[in-house]
């Protein structure tokens, strides 16, 4: 066997193991690790204290304008012993996990939340209300939206900072009470080397 075809097999093979690896790699590995807030790059956690061109978040009680809560109650109501569904958004850390077909997020006062990106509609509770969760992974960013017959849809992404930062990005466009128009809030999280990156 020629030298120059031992060396045309040799890439092939190592063609097709980067395949494999990139098939058995999740793209929603990169936001696995812990999290803590950056207050400075983040949008206000209430409307009172929001700084100069900054959107204002959820105030302190942890309900959104229009009543929307992000946290509420276990996902099958009083009685249910898992964990709640939805970390506050305006929590100070993160820490994510890898899981089969999506991510697992637990914020720092303990509440727990699974998105699982399959695209299949999902009912959660959210503070008495029943909505309808659908997660995708949409190009390089995980995306949730909550419908309800009784409110706008409301869209919540997970994705890294498009600057090259390294940083984790966590918005949601809340629909303006009374309007059709939206805003969107956002927290920016900075990578705590000081916690250990969490895995499956």
């Amino acid at each position: 066997m020629t030298n120059s075809r031992v060396a045309v097999m040799l890439v092939a093979s190592a063609l097709a193991a980067a395949m494999a690896a990139a098939q058995t790699t999740p793209p929603w590995q990169a936001l696995v690790g812990s999290w803590k807030l950056n207050t400075t790059l983040s949008d206000s956690p209430s409307r009172d204290d929001a700084g100069a061109g900054q959107r204002p978040g959820p105030p302190a009680s942890g309900r959104f304008p229009g009543g929307e809560e992000l946290g509420g109650t276990g996902p099958g109501g009083p009685g249910d012993d898992r964990p709640p569904q939805g970390p506050p958004a305006f929590a100070k850390a993160l820490r994510i996990e890898l899981l089969d077909e999506g991510i697992r997020i637990t914020s720092d006062d303990g509440h727990s939340r699974e998105l699982v990106a399959t695209g299949v509609p999902v009912e959660r509770q959210r503070g008495g209300t029943t909505v309808t969760e659908t997660v995708t992974w949409q190009t390089d960013r995980l995306v949730i939206v909550d419908s309800a017959s009784d409110r706008p849809a409301m869209t919540e992404t997970f994705g890294l900072a498009e600057d090259g930062s390294g940083r984790l990005i966590h918005t949601i466009q809340l629909p303006d009470r009374g309007s059709s128009e939206s805003h969107t809030v956002k927290w920016v999280y900075d990578r705590n080397t000081a916690g250990s990156d969490g895995g499956k």
